[in-house]
């Protein structure tokens, strides 16, 4: 299972930060899917300690004070040029 969310984030990160801003690298995030196959949710795991953060903040989110990246460096995407 852990496999499987690695490459939904690394999906993310190729994709570009642009459709969920911070919460695409955020130890504290999680990505939701819909039950039905739908769009899926970012989850905020701070909001379950702090009422402060939203658990299910509107995305992009662009500013958050308690985003934090994970320690492992991540490789940008590669451009399919080059090959």
């Amino acid at each position: 299972m852990a496999f499987v969310m690695e490459k939904e984030r690394n999906y993310w990160l190729q994709l570009g930060c642009q459709a969920v801003g911070l919460c695409v690298d955020c130890v504290y995030a999680r990505e939701t899917p819909h039950p039905r196959g739908g769009a899926s949710y970012w989850r905020c795991l701070r909001a379950e300690e702090d009422a402060a953060f939203h658990r299910y903040p509107r995305l992009p989110v662009l500013h958050c004070p308690g985003y934090t990246t994970e320690t492992i460096p991540l490789e940008p995407p590669k451009e399919p040029w080059d090959d």
